[in-house]
């Protein structure tokens, strides 16, 4: 199988294509700079996957959006985080309160 991750504003999914589907697609998932899905949704709680049946190229269409960068700030998936208990123990390291295991 192959993933691909899809953000919008409703949340986050993750696409699977079953290796079939994508091998007959595969010049067009490859090329295409933007494609539409054809697809199923599957919902488990809060955990949505997509069932992605056929891949349209919309490339011609993308002609008229703009170009540059976008000016939206880090969203809250961006970059890397810390386990907050990581930083606690490291912090008491510091401080000696904690012996290193060496």
């Amino acid at each position: 199988m192959l993933f691909i991750s899809i953000d919008d504003e409703t949340g986050i999914a993750t696409g699977i294509w079953w290796p079939v589907r994508f091998e007959a697609q595969r010049r067009t998932v490859l090329s295409a700079a933007l494609v539409g899905l054809k697809d199923w949704l599957q919902r488990e709680g809060i955990v949505t996957h997509i069932i992605i049946d056929k891949v349209i190229d919309y490339t011609p269409c993308s002609a008229g959006l703009p170009t540059g960068s976008f000016r939206f700030g880090r969203g809250r998936g961006d970059g890397p985080t810390h386990e907050p208990r990581e930083r606690a123990h490291e912090q008491e390291q510091e401080r000696g309160e904690i012996r290193s295991s060496e």
